[in-house]
Formats: C-alpha cells, sequence, structure tokens
C-alpha cells in the first residue's frame, strides 16, 4: 500500500465544487476523472503492480495570479487510485479515475494542523503539498514515508478533526485500518452495572455493531484536557454514568497531584456520533476538573494531624 497527494487545480473546478458542497460526511462512495502530466514512473509501476494507491484530495487554486478561491484550500477528501490510463512517461497525459471513499466537513491545511494537532504535525511535517517546505508543483506527488513523513500521524490529525473519518475507514476502505492504534481495556470507574445490555456480540448496540469500533491510545497534557472541557468537548453526563460523588477533600487531592506532576490515570472515552467525547471511565476525575476550571472549590484539604501537606497550594485556585 502506498499514497499520494493530488493537488486539483483549475482543469477541475467542478470536482472541487461538488467536494467542498460535501459538508456533512460522504453518504456514498463516487469517482471522477483527473487527468495530469508528470506522474512519476514508480506510481505507474506500483499501480500495475497491483498495490494500493491511497490519494489524499488537495483543493488548489483554480488560477495561477494568486486570486482567492470560493473555496479554503487544503486537504479534504481520501480516495482511491482505480484506474491509470495513458502514461509512457513523465511528460505523457494520464488520465486516473479516483474513487472517493471519505470526505471532510472542511479543508485542512498546514495551518489547520499546527494550530489544532501540533504534534502529529511534527510527524508529517514533510509530507506533500501540506509540508512546511513543500514546493514541487506536481499534480501528483508520491509519499516516501519516513521521517516527517508520517502518513499514520497525517491520519490521526485528520480523526481528531473529524471523527466520522473512521466509520468511513470501516466502510468503504477498511484495508487502512492498521493505521489506528488498536487495543482492548476494562472499563470500571463510574460505570452503572444496571444500564449493561446484552450487545457484547454485536458491539454496542445497533449504532455501534463491533466492526465499527476502534480503539487507539493517546497521550495528553493537562493543558490539553482543560483545554477540551473548556471548548466543551466532553459529555459529563452519559446515562450509564453514576452521579458525581467525590468529595472537596478528594478533589483537591486531585487537583494537587497535577500539580505536583503526578501522572495520572488511564481514561477512557468514546466518540458520540456528533463528535462529542463521552466519558466511559473518568468521570470523578473530569468532573474535578471541570469544578476547578469553574471556582467551585479552593485547595483546602489536610492531612491526619490537620495540617496541610504542601502548604504552598492551600487555598490556590486557578487563574
Amino acid at each position: 500500500m502506498e499514497f499520494l497527494v493530488i493537488r486539483l487545480g483549475k482543469d477541475s473546478v467542478s470536482d472541487i465544487k461538488k467536494l467542498d458542497s460535501i459538508k456533512n460526511g460522504l453518504e456514498q462512495p463516487f469517482s471522477f476523472f483527473f487527468k495530469c502530466k508528470q506522474v512519476e514512473e514508480k506510481i505507474f509501476t506500483s499501480f500495475k503492480n497491483n498495490i494500493s494507491l491511497y490519494c489524499f484530495i488537495y483543493l488548489g487554486s483554480d488560477n495561477n495570479k494568486g486570486i482567492a478561491t470560493t473555496w479554503v484550500k487544503g486537504i479534504r477528501a481520501i480516495a482511491k487510485l482505480e484506474a491509470l490510463d495513458g502514461w509512457y512517461d513523465f511528460q505523457s497525459e494520464c488520465i486516473l479515475t479516483l474513487r472517493v471513499l471519505s470526505v471532510f466537513p472542511e479543508s485542512y491545511d498546514k495551518f489547520k494542523f499546527l494550530e489544532d494537532s501540533p504534534e502529529q504535525y511534527k510527524k508529517f511535517s514533510n509530507y506533500p503539498v501540506i509540508g512546511l517546505n513543500s514546493s514541487r508543483n506536481n499534480s501528483v506527488q508520491l509519499v516516501h514515508e519516513g521521517y516527517r513523513e508520517n502518513t499514520g500521524a497525517l491520519i490521526t490529525a485528520i480523526l481528531e478533526l473529524y471523527p466520522n473519518f473512521r466509520l468511513d475507514v470501516v466502510r468503504n476502505a477498511p484495508e487502512l485500518l492498521y493505521l489506528f492504534d488498536q487495543e482492548s481495556h476494562d472499563v470500571v470507574e463510574g460505570y452503572d452495572d444496571e444500564s449493561r445490555d446484552n450487545s457484547k456480540s454485536v458491539g454496542w448496540g445497533e449504532d455501534y455493531p463491533l466492526n465499527t469500533v476502534l480503539v487507539r491510545n493517546e497521550i495528553r497534557t493537562i493543558a490539553e484536557v482543560i483545554k477540551r472541557i473548556e471548548n466543551n468537548r466532553y459529555k459529563l453526563d452519559p446515562d450509564f454514568q453514576r452521579d458525581f460523588i467525590w468529595s472537596e477533600e478528594k478533589q483537591s487531592k486531585l487537583i494537587e497531584s497535577c500539580l505536583m506532576r503526578i501522572p495520572l490515570p488511564v481514561f477512557y472515552v468514546a466518540e458520540d456520533k456528533d463528535g462529542k467525547i463521552i466519558v466511559v471511565d473518568g468521570l470523578q476525575r473530569l468532573t474535578t476538573f471541570k469544578n476547578y476550571l469553574s471556582d467551585k472549590f479552593s485547595l483546602s484539604y489536610s492531612n491526619s494531624n490537620g495540617l496541610n501537606e504542601h502548604a504552598t497550594f492551600l487555598g490556590k485556585k486557578i487563574q
């Protein structure tokens, strides 16, 4: 399997507008033709040898004068190369048949990735077209997997921006699933046994059949978690969770542990259809963060002798 970046330009305005009109996900895959020159021999050889070629579709400019386009430029879709006709050398005019498998709700350029997924972007900052130093004008560019040209990191960054991307992959491109981290885990904190149903064999009910459930692990800083809380990304009251029950003393201990840079236990979350992050295991801790950010308590707990063990934190609130 190999990856390409295809930049659509002035000869593909109708296709650009069609992709740009899709704002709420792709209902059905569709194909379109793309005519271009300067296709590398390696691409032709790989296709001839039946190697799967997936293409990130970049919405480019319809002019070379720097005039603004009616669409936002950036990666907007992923497609699979179905046919490559007319190739005999680098300068020959080819016709590529592209099968669109997922369309993102907006275009993602390097600035978007830098702002929203800086840690991931470090791993694909040399990627064709969207890289920091990308200067080649070829419409079709082959990805050379390696240092700072990591497709897995790019897919992870897209997934953070567009959670339903994983469902598109399951439905339309299951061979890409290896790019997602997968591991099993147990659910403990805040889980209500009475809400458990009998859907183990099919996943989590009709809405989440087993073949659409993908599990990955991430390391998040407290600052990143706080940013998500402030942006209301977390759903802290799912039906299966019990009510918040931690005392102020226990909440204070958690915040103080963070100030002491003590690593926290793992949080388990799931993504809702609307992109909200449902808290499966970690409700008490995340609600504590929310309460502290909302100025509902200050650090005030004491040890068995009635003394605060870390007096410098006593009475502190978020700033």
